[in-house]
């Protein structure tokens, strides 16, 4: 049974998620799928040259990081002949390795079976500013129960095919729920979802110095390192000869928010 890549879009250009596109088909062996609307005819020709499946989906008013999870979901319901389901971001995220295989060694387990992957941004609710603040702004009558939670990330998450399709639809509908109207409030609904009991047993949560992903932008970027130094609760990536590495050395399967580093090159 084949894996999936799925990712969302809306107007990127080619330019936008080139990076995405060649890293991924260099690394990842099964269907890679873009779904979205509004999509240039010039992408979406770009896409099909690669081998990449193009979806269209009607534009429900709501922003993209919301809507994608609605696409997913639906996308999956109508293709339900897979084994896993990567979920990323599609302008900031590339591929250093093929992640099933960080997948096949974290969720198939006899003793202890898992069925979410995600990974962790290595810092507590209560000591990153944005994160924090789309907490407050988004469900302000829960803020104070996530403040000792670890951030996870929406954009780079995996797992088995029900379990995904089904945290997609309830992240979609979550995040509907948003007290403030806050156009993105699917980071803090997602980490909701996956703390609740009912997920967080079920869920491998890679931590940032494990090699599923590097999450540049709290991790690497100089000014936000040195702003929150001391308040990491796991080592940081390092680059190394071109590759973004943990600190134990070991290549990391995805790498995301690297548009953020200034003169950061990475051979994938």
């Amino acid at each position: 049974m084949k894996d999936i890549l799925i990712a969302s879009i809306t107007g990127y250009t080619p330019d936008k998620l080139e990076n995405w596109v060649y890293s991924a088909k260099k690394h990842f062996k099964g269907d890679i799928v873009v779904i979205g609307y509004d999509i240039p005819s010039i992408t979406i020709g770009f896409l099909k040259n690669q081998g990449v499946k193009v979806y269209g989906t009607k534009n429900m008013g709501l922003h993209i990081v919301v809507q994608r999870f609605f696409d997913i979901y639906n996308y999956l319901h109508n293709n339900p002949n897979y084994r896993f389901v990567i979920c990323t971001d599609i302008k900031d995220v590339i591929f250093q390795r093929n992640p099933s295989e960080f997948l096949e060694k974290k969720l198939i387990d006899k003793e202890n079976p898992k069925h979410i992957l995600v990974g962790s941004e290595g810092i507590k609710y209560k000591d990153e500013e944005w994160n924090n603040n789309n907490l407050k702004v988004c469900y302000p009558y829960l803020h104070s129960l996530y403040q000792d939670t670890i951030v996870s990330n929406a954009g780079t998450f995996a797992g088995k095919l029900d379990y995904i399709k089904d945290l997609c639809f309830n992240i979609f509908h979550l995040s509907l729920t948003a007290v403030n109207k806050d156009p993105q409030p699917d980071q803090t609904a997602f980490n909701m979802l996956i703390n609740s009991k009912t997920l967080k047993d079920i869920t491998y949560f890679s931590r940032l110095d494990e090699p599923w992903c590097a999450q540049l932008g709290v991790a690497m970027h100089p000014t936000v390192v040195e702003k929150y130094k001391g308040k990491m609760v796991h080592e940081l990536p390092i680059e190394h000869n071109n590759k973004i590495v943990t600190p134990y050395k070991e290549e990391y399967y995805l790498v995301h928010q690297y548009d953020r580093i200034n003169n950061l090159k990475i051979d994938f």
